[in-house]
């Protein structure tokens, strides 16, 4: 087979080699027959009972796969969420065989394929959410049939990667990440449950590649570079040889670096400060071996995402108490839920909209959903007592929004006082910096905030209206773009003009490519994901400051994506700025 070389969406970082190990899903027959009035009573039972089944088999599953992952398991207990619906799904299908008298397999084949029709034409992540309906109908209808199906892969041969066309939540979570070295689909998204677990799990997962499996046989020799979403197919010697040694060097960077022993200075000795980002408190231990200054960006929606029922106020403490107690003296940001465009979740959502990105979404979702926002808030305030914490505010649009927000939390803290709760005192507040109202706003926005967050992915798509999830456009994605920096530019110049801590926690500032644009704007402090963290080290200590000041200036003068971009690709940041050279 010639070398194939296909590009996917990165779920789970890592890198890893080995032959294809293809997991089919048979196709269950299920005959599109309708019953006689005598037989009603028999196929409800028949449906009941199956029903209950299938609720004795998640259970058992989530109890069996709790000690690998912990927390996570409550991912697997969102199918009895499902399977309780009465609303979508359960009671429509009763409705199918008493009152159009289908039999109970072909109601349940037509109500489940009208719901993921419905999803499948709604934006992300709600496609993300198929393969776990589309499990529940296969265990249904296998019970219906009396054919025992087993999704379990803990005994899948050691050494492969795995690949399928998509896996449900419950055939990732018996994965033995001892024989799995990465997984490769052709569906799937970043906030499917499946991905949750592959991270949980530390297995390297590239999906959404959309051809793989009418590409690649069993066997055959794959590379998943979960760093770059490249998945290449039957790659020669060579390659391999490539791909091996730039392995063993991300490897050996990631050892190397301690961030205590050796503080992080550019080639011209300015300091430079590296926070992590998570969305799980159990990556605290990564980021505290690497030495980071603390935790820039917790994502606190992945706790919704990963549960049946919205979290309560005290699972969220303990989780976010146990975050802060791990970090000691170092900051955690801990960012309110920022659920909308790419995480709606409806446990919180409103329901759908023709234009999510630019609806009820991130902050605008929490005033709406005030007794949400207050549960967390007081959540992050009673952790707040031990550690470090700040609280991050997304999608603020101005000082208005901002002083909305923060009189919630004084609202929060009077209840706490009032009920004799402890709580931390004086917990600071921010702002995320994603819109471009946010970033000329900033000046004003500093007179109450007590940092700022610059959030990359969103500004870089609200400045330029582009959807970088949409291949039409994606190209046009371009955070490198003058006005992007202009943006980035005049907030960081506000916040060292105040005095006040300014960070970018985007994807830009995990990016080695992207560094020279932010230090050369004038940011001193990046977040990103412990797994990016060695690589934009090597950069920065390589870097000349002056030369990225420069290459800045010269990317701001040009006021062209497409030239911005050239000027971007022929910069050599290990050369002298030219006023050294003088």
């Amino acid at each position: 087979m010639a070398r194939r070389v296909l590009k996917g969406i990165v779920v789970s970082e890592g890198m890893a080699t080995g032959p294809a190990f293809i997991v089919g899903t048979p196709d269950l027959k299920v005959e599109e027959r309708k019953i006689l009035p005598a037989e009603l009573e028999f196929e409800l039972d028949r449906f009941e009972g199956a029903l209950e089944r299938v609720r004795r088999d998640i259970a058992d599953l989530e109890s069996k796969v709790r000690g690998s992952l912990g927390s996570e398991a409550e991912i697997i207990a969102t199918y009895q969420a499902f399977l309780s619906d009465d609303v979508h799904l359960m009671g429509p299908t009763r409705q199918l065989i008493a009152k159009e008298r289908w039999q109970a397999e072909a109601a349940v084949a037509r109500r489940f394929r009208e719901v993921v029709a419905e999803l499948q034409r709604l934006p992300e992540p709600l496609p993300s959410r198929v393969p776990d309906l589309r499990d529940i109908e296969r265990r249904l209808i296998a019970r219906l049939l009396g054919i025992e199906t087993s999704s379990r892969l803990d005994q899948v041969p050691r050494g492969v990667v795995l690949c399928a066309d998509d896996l449900s939540p419950t055939q990732t979570a018996t994965l033995d990440p001892t024989r799995v070295l990465a997984i490769a689909t052709d569906r799937g998204g970043p906030a499917s449950h499946t991905a949750i677990v592959a991270r949980h799990l530390g297995i390297p997962a590239v999906v959404g590649l959309g051809v793989l499996l009418s590409r690649v046989r069993p066997g055959d020799q794959l590379i998943v570079d979960g760093l770059t979403g490249e998945v290449t197919i039957s790659p020669d010697l060579s390659e391999i040889q490539g791909f091996m040694t730039r392995a063993r060097k991300v490897q050996s960077r990631a050892r190397s670096i301690s961030l205590q022993k050796k503080p992080l200075r550019t080639k011209d000795g300015v300091p430079i400060e590296v926070l992590g980002n998570i969305d799980s408190g159990e990556g605290a231990r990564e980021l505290m071996d690497l030495g980071v200054a603390g935790v820039g960006l917790f994502r606190t929606e992945y706790l919704y995402l990963g549960n049946a029922d919205a979290p309560d106020e005290e699972i969220q403490t303990r989780h976010y108490s146990e975050l802060l107690r791990a970090m000691g003296n170092r900051p955690v940001y801990l960012r309110t839920m920022d659920f909308g465009a790419d995480k709606w979740d409806h446990r919180v959502g409103a329901g759908n909209e023709p234009n999510p990105a630019l609806g009820l979404r991130a902050i605008r979702l929490s005033f709406e959903h005030e007794a949400v926002f207050k549960a967390q808030l007081r959540a992050m305030l009673r952790a707040a007592a031990r550690g470090q914490a700040r609280i991050l505010f997304p999608m603020v649009t101005d000082i208005g929004e901002f002083r909305r927000a923060k009189a919630v939390v004084s609202a929060v803290e009077a209840e706490l006082a009032r009920e004799g709760v402890p709580f931390g005192p004086a917990v600071p507040t921010g702002a995320m910096i994603e819109l471009p109202a946010a970033a000329l706003c900033a000046e004003a926005l500093l007179t109450e905030a007590d940092f700022l967050s610059l959030g990359t992915n969103d500004l870089t798509q609200y400045t330029l209206a582009v959807d970088r999830t949409n291949p039409l456009v994606a190209p046009s994605y371009r955070p490198f773009h003058p006005a992007v920096l202009w943006l980035l530019r005049h907030a960081i110049l506000a916040a060292n003009a105040a005095g006040k801590h300014i960070s970018a926690c985007g994807e830009m500032a995990g990016s080695e490519r992207f560094v020279p644009l932010l230090l050369g704007v004038g940011l001193r402090s990046l977040s990103m994901a412990a797994s990016r963290v060695p690589g934009v080290v090597d950069r920065i200590r390589r870097l000349n400051l002056g030369a990225a000041e420069e290459l800045v200036a010269e990317i701001l003068r040009s006021g062209d994506g497409d030239r911005a971009k050239a000027i971007l690709d022929h910069f050599d940041a290990a050369k002298p700025s030219k006023s050294q050279t003088r």
